[in-house]
């Protein structure tokens, strides 16, 4: 992949800039700023921080979002940054804005067949529903994130957390979830944890099931032996039984009377109530006057604004006027410069004609535009007098339908209730009678109920080593799903994945740190520790092993964290660059000599050459760096508060 064009429009002080990017070979981008003699913020990190933001919406110096702060101060809208993209047989177009014909924020994605014209059939637009998601596909087509790319083609000034102060969580999410896009790992993980909790809960479900079996079994035993001791007072008992629910019948009959005349009235009740949907012709009449009378107060509004405008221009355009026919008049009595007479009252009228009638058609106009003002200002007051009074409308309406909604519910309640407990009545005496029925027509009851509970306990019995069985098929699964556990984890494959990549990791770093420290400073990243009880942990760090002292990333100098961090930084991109199709093809190095002695200078600048030459390469520097170096030199100039190529 290779980026062929970068346009900018109004993205900080640069108001239009288009630069290629496609050219191979290693180019210096040199700044002049005229506005303080100086080279520094003339421009040259902004052309590739406009690249950032167009793709990612992102730029180092901006943090996590960007907002406003990108739109040209003097312009005020209109940001444009667009993004060409050459992708193997199509090139695709990234085009982001801000504050664009009435547009807050957003993301456009075309791409069409190489060889085809623009516009034709060919061309086919990859945006999505919204800018997130629009970003989420730039990262797809580019195979990397805003996190990858400044780590392994752009590198900022500043914004980027070095590898050497990165902490544990941070590492492994940088090369996880973003280097190596295994961020789904931590996906799985959780949902076999959730299934493992999952299981579990059934577990002890099932020994809730059991205990309960056995309690209902200890319950069936001992109302077997109950309905042994009781069916000797059987007998004597029918009788008295008899008379009971006779008595239960009774009372049941007469409090269902009592009910059936009381729901009876809280029908008649419901009936009479309003409903809330009653009110909903009223409430959509005054919610379509409410809305007719703002619409009409927005747009009385905007040609209030406008009259105004149109009357505070005019007003100057006369008072101009009125000057330059006084400065006419003022010259009476001077000498003429062309015929070398004095100029009287009567070559007045020749030189004053054209302001005077310029003069009086302004104040006519200005008449006119003061006129259309006070009109608009009376139909916005009228058209908000409209407004308030179909709101209060509008409210007293929603008041009511809450309230008759309130009144409605709690009638209807009150009939479900009724219906209910008349409901459970009729149930009772359903289940008198049948009681009734019962005893008179009983014989033996204790007999069949001890059979029945007999025959209960066989079936519990059953459920119980049915219940065990499952049981231990759930055993079988926790173990399968411990053993998925294990394997998700960062012992697992998470842990498989950085150990190797490591060593590839560690032969490409202090590969570029032979060129930039001539083998004296070493670095390695680890994906374990020695803790102080002298055990291995889990812990992923870069190691730092300098001859000249300090073997620590934090002792080390300016310059030498400066080399490290580059050469990590390259040996990111190496790696990522091999694990793609189509690796990307640009490298951005912005201040990248800074804290490097000359010496230093020359050794990075000949490491870049030879390792990077054959790509689009760019070196952004306010420093003299040696031209033999450089195939193409870029400069940029800052004049008036605006940057732009020269």
């Amino acid at each position: 992949m290779k980026f062929i064009k970068l346009t900018i429009e109004n993205f900080f002080r640069v108001r239009h800039m288009t630069v290629s990017l496609d050219p191979n070979g290693v180019t210096l981008i040199e700044g002049e700023n005229r506005d303080t003699g100086q080279s520094n913020e003339s421009g040259k990190s902004t052309i590739f921080e406009a690249l950032c933001w167009g793709l990612f919406g992102r730029y180092s110096a901006g943090g996590a979002r960007a907002g406003d702060e990108v739109v040209n101060p003097q312009v005020g809208k209109d940001c444009r940054v667009t993004v060409c993209l050459e992708n193997g047989d199509f090139t695709t177009w990234f085009e982001r804005g801000r504050k664009v014909n009435g547009k807050n924020n957003y993301l456009k994605i075309m791409s069409k067949a190489n060889g085809t014209k623009v516009g034709a059939v060919a061309e086919f637009d990859m945006s999505r529903k919204n800018v997130s998601a629009s970003t989420m596909a730039v990262n797809e087509i580019l195979g990397m994130d805003y996190d990858t790319f400044v780590r392994g083609h752009y590198f900022p000034q500043a914004g980027v957390l070095p590898f050497g102060l990165m902490t544990d969580g941070e590492m492994k999410q940088f090369f996880i979830e973003k280097f190596l896009n295994i961020g789904w790992v931590d996906g799985c993980l959780d949902r076999a944890k959730n299934k493992k909790k999952g299981i579990e809960v059934e577990v002890l479900q099932l020994h809730s099931r059991i205990a309960q079996a056995q309690a209902k079994i200890e319950i069936h035993r001992n109302t077997i032996r109950q309905c042994q001791e009781r069916f000797k007072e059987w007998v004597d008992d029918q009788a008295k039984r008899l008379r009971d629910v006779q008595d239960v019948i009774k009372q049941i009959a007469q409090e269902d009377k009592a009910l059936n005349k009381q729901l009876k009235d809280a029908k008649a009740k419901l009936k009479k109530t309003k409903k809330p949907k009653d009110y909903d012709k009223q409430l959509e009449s005054a919610c379509t006057q409410r809305d007719y009378a703002a619409e009409h107060t927005r747009k009385a509004e905007h040609i209030v604004n406008r009259m105004e405008y149109q009357v505070q221009i005019t007003s100057k355009e006369v008072t101009h006027l009125t000057d330059q026919i006084g400065k006419v008049r003022a010259r009476i009595g001077d000498r003429c410069e062309v015929c070398g007479t004095n100029i009287t009252n009567k070559h007045m009228g020749f030189m004053t004609c054209a302001l005077e009638e310029k003069h009086l058609e302004c104040k006519k106009s200005l008449n006119k535009f003061n006129e259309q003002l006070k009109e608009a200002k009376i139909d916005v007051a009228r058209y908000q007098q409209e407004y308030n009074k179909a709101q209060v409308l509008f409210d007293d309406l929603q008041q009511k339908v809450s309230n008759s909604g309130t009144e409605y519910t709690q009638a209807e309640h009150e009939v479900k209730i009724l219906e209910g407990k008349i409901d459970g009545v009729k149930r009772l005496l359903d289940s008198a009678n049948n009681k009734k029925e019962v005893i008179l027509g009983e014989k033996d009851p204790y007999t069949d109920q001890i059979q029945q509970h007999e025959d209960d306990i066989v079936d519990l019995l059953e459920n119980i080593k049915f219940v065990e069985g499952q049981h231990s098929q759930l055993i079988d699964q926790i173990e399968r799903v411990e053993f998925w556990i294990e394997g998700f984890s960062q012992k697992g494959i998470q842990s498989y994945l950085l150990d190797s990549i490591t060593p590839t990791l560690n032969q490409r770093v202090n590969f570029y740190l032979k060129d930039l420290s001539d083998n004296r400073i070493r670095a390695e990243f680890q994906t374990v520790t020695k803790n102080k009880s002298g055990e291995w942990t889990d812990k992923f760090k870069l190691i730092v092993r300098n001859i000249d002292g300090g073997d620590t990333y934090t002792s080390l100098s300016g310059g030498a964290k400066r080399r490290v961090d580059l050469a990590c930084s390259l040996a990111v991109s190496d790696i990522k660059r091999s694990m793609s199709q189509k690796p990307l093809e640009l490298f951005v190095f912005d201040e990248c000599t800074e804290f490097l002695d000359g010496f230093w200078v020359e050794r990075f600048l000949d490491s870049i050459k030879r390792n990077f030459g054959q790509y689009s390469t760019f070196v952004i520097s306010h420093r003299q760096l040696n031209g033999a170096y450089f195939d193409h030199v870029l400069r940029v100039v800052k004049e008036n508060g605006e940057s732009k190529i020269e």
